[in-house]
């Protein structure tokens, strides 16, 4: 049973293990996309005391360009609804 959960972890995130090794180095890509989805909440003035559940989805995308192997540049994108009123 060990071995079977064991395995079942490997191969569940064996992609995010083939990301973090140098081969990805290797390959020749000079254009590379980001994105992702997830939540964003505001701290400030805008919300009210004691309103932790108040979140707001959000949308992130990215593109970075690889100039050489050590210098890249890259712009990300972040989009969100905040609103507030004047009471």
């Amino acid at each position: 049973m060990k071995k079977l959960l064991v395995i079942s972890i490997l191969i569940l995130f064996a992609q995010d293990i083939i990301a973090q090794s140098f081969y990805s180095n290797r390959i020749n890509r000079r254009w590379i996309a980001t994105g992702g989805l997830g939540y964003a909440r505001s701290l400030g003035d805008l919300t009210n005391p004691g309103s932790y559940f108040d979140t707001k989805f959000n949308v992130v995308g990215g593109l970075q360009y690889r100039f050489t192997n050590r210098v890249q540049a890259g712009v990300n994108l972040m989009a969100f609804q905040l609103s507030g009123d004047d009471q």
